[in-house]
């Protein structure tokens, strides 16, 4: 499990994550809220698809979020 990102200017190092990744091989992604650390602050998962998916995949994220309901209003 990952541990929670580093407060902002704190001068430790965000870990690397796989966006990068996707990015270079071409398929669609959407980030969707997955929870909250004990600090209260959020985290994401991310739906993949092949290429050319994006409704399919807009679908089932939509869905994640609706039977989850961790999406809460910004403050």
């Amino acid at each position: 499990m990952l541990n929670e990102l580093p407060a902002l200017h704190s001068g430790k190092a965000i870990r690397e994550t796989t966006v990068g990744e996707l990015n270079i091989a071409g398929i669609p992604g959407i980030t969707v809220p997955a929870g909250y650390y004990d600090s209260g602050a959020p985290f994401g998962l991310i739906f993949l698809g092949l290429q050319w998916s994006e409704a399919e995949l807009l679908n089932q994220a939509y869905a994640y979020e609706q039977s989850t309901r961790h999406r809460r209003p910004a403050v």
